[in-house]
């Protein structure tokens, strides 16, 4: 399920508007999987890209740690990776430096770093989803600060993986976020590939084959996604942006796969 944050800017975004299934109440005594995340460094950042706080070295966040936030939250039933840093002075960096293609009009387009707190990446930890191969295909939402007003979502998710198809992954719904981050191309899968024992879990979306709508073929695409005007209450598109990153995911508790269904 691909959730929003907490308060940015002190604004508000809706976890209903964000979200893409409802999670179950935990049951007692549950505890969700606290993690340690390391987001690759890049020596380039001028064709864009999501990196650490730490850039150009991988930058390496530790649930409980500098008030970061980063779980497997199993005990709702979503089994998403959620790394939050709303209660942190740490940030990991999305660079809006290489746009592919503009966005609706009035929309904000970003054309470098933005430093961002929050990110949901789509049943990372429900190990029966993975193929014969190891491999999880899934989706992935930020929430990005555009203004001191205004907030948006930034959203990997190809329209193969809609969860209603045969080829969807559960969570990631077509909902007006998504359609409007495809609206002008289509978006990045993001990849998942489980390390042996589940030691790690390594996370980075796929460049796009030859012939994709949009012309973008071979970038890692993400779409930006925004409120309209209160009175069209809908979604716009505020671009599609090429947006690589390689994040390395594994358990603080070292107990690879026990208690992940």
């Amino acid at each position: 399920m691909l959730k929003s944050a907490l308060p940015i800017l002190g604004i508000l975004v809706s976890l209903e508007a964000a979200s893409l299934r409802a999670g179950a109440p935990p049951p007692p005594g549950c505890s969700d999987i606290p993690l340690r995340v390391t987001i690759a460094g890049t020596a380039t950042t001028l064709s864009g890209g999501v990196y650490g706080d730490q850039n150009p070295s991988d930058s390496v966040y530790v649930d409980g740690q500098q008030g970061v936030y980063a779980k497997f939250q199993t005990c709702n039933g979503t089994n998403d990776f959620i790394l939050n840093l709303q209660n942190s002075t740490r940030s990991f960096i999305v660079d809006f430096s290489r746009i592919l293609l503009g966005g609706d009009a009035g929309a904000v387009q970003p054309t470098g770093p933005i430093a961002t707190r929050f990110m949901n990446i789509n049943q990372v930890a429900h190990v029966g989803l993975y193929d014969s191969g190891a491999q999880l295909r899934t989706c992935l939402q930020a929430n990005v600060p555009l203004t001191k007003r205004q907030s948006g979502f930034l959203r990997y998710q190809h329209p193969s993986m809609d969860e209603t198809t045969t080829t969807g992954t559960p969570g990631c719904r077509s909902d007006d976020i998504a359609r409007a981050a495809n609206q002008y191309s289509d978006t990045s899968v993001v990849s998942v590939a489980l390390g042996a024992s589940c030691s790690t879990w390594t996370i980075a979306p796929v460049p796009l084959p030859a012939g994709s709508r949009g012309g973008v073929d071979g970038f890692t695409v993400a779409g930006l996604v925004q409120d309209g005007t209160p009175s069209s209450k809908t979604r716009i598109s505020g671009g599609q942006y090429n947006l690589p990153f390689t994040i390395t995911v594994a358990r603080l508790d070292g107990l690879g796969c026990a208690n992940l269904p």
